[in-house]
C-alpha cells in the first residue's frame, strides 16, 4: 500500500515540474513577442517622422533654391551639418534637424543626414537627401530634381504675336 502511495507523488512531481516548464516557456514567448512589439513600433514611428522631415526639406530645397546656387556647390556628397549657411540650407533647418534627429554620428561617416550633389547637364541638377541610422529599420532617401528655368522660351511663348481675327462677311 505504502508503495502506490510513493508511484503517486512520484507521478504528481513531474507532471508539476512539466506543468512549470510550459508555464515559463509561455510567458518567455509572451514576453519576447511583446518586446518585439513595443521596438518595431518604436522604429515604424520613427521612420514616419524621418520620412516627414525628409519630405519637407525636398520642399524646402525645390522651392526655395535658385539653379545658380546650386551649380555653385561642386557634386559630391555633404553632411549636412557642414553646408555653409548660404549653400543649400540655411540655420533655422539645421536646428530642426538638430531638435528632431541626429545630424551626425562620430563613428562613421556614412550615417547621418548626407546630402549627393549631382550636376547632369546644363539645364538640370539632382539632390539626394539621405539619412542613414545605426537603429537597423531607419533609413530614407529622397530625390529632388532642380531644372534650370528657360527664360528665353518662356519668353517666347508668352510675347507670341496673337493673330487677328479674320471678320467674315455674309
Amino acid at each position: 500500500m505504502e508503495d502506490k502511495i510513493y508511484k503517486k507523488k512520484g507521478y504528481l512531481l513531474v507532471d508539476m515540474v512539466l506543468a512549470l516548464a510550459l508555464i515559463s516557456i509561455l510567458f518567455l514567448g509572451i514576453g519576447k513577442s511583446y518586446s518585439t512589439y513595443i521596438n518595431n513600433n518604436y522604429y515604424i514611428k520613427e521612420k514616419i517622422k524621418v520620412a516627414e522631415i525628409i519630405n519637407s526639406l525636398a520642399m524646402e530645397l525645390k522651392h526655395n533654391i535658385s539653379f545658380e546656387d546650386l551649380r555653385s556647390i561642386e557634386s559630391g556628397t555633404y553632411k549636412i551639418s557642414s553646408l555653409n549657411v548660404n549653400d543649400l540650407i540655411n540655420n533655422d533647418i539645421k536646428e530642426f534637424l538638430v531638435k528632431n534627429l541626429i545630424l551626425h554620428n562620430k563613428n562613421h561617416n556614412d550615417l547621418g543626414w548626407t546630402i549627393n550633389i549631382s550636376h547632369f547637364d546644363q539645364y538640370e541638377s539632382i539632390i539626394n537627401i539621405i539619412y542613414k541610422s545605426e537603429k537597423p529599420y531607419i533609413s530614407e532617401n529622397k530625390e529632388v530634381k532642380i531644372y534650370k528655368f528657360l527664360e528665353k522660351s518662356f519668353q517666347n511663348l508668352e510675347n507670341q504675336p496673337q493673330k487677328e481675327k479674320e471678320k467674315h462677311i455674309y
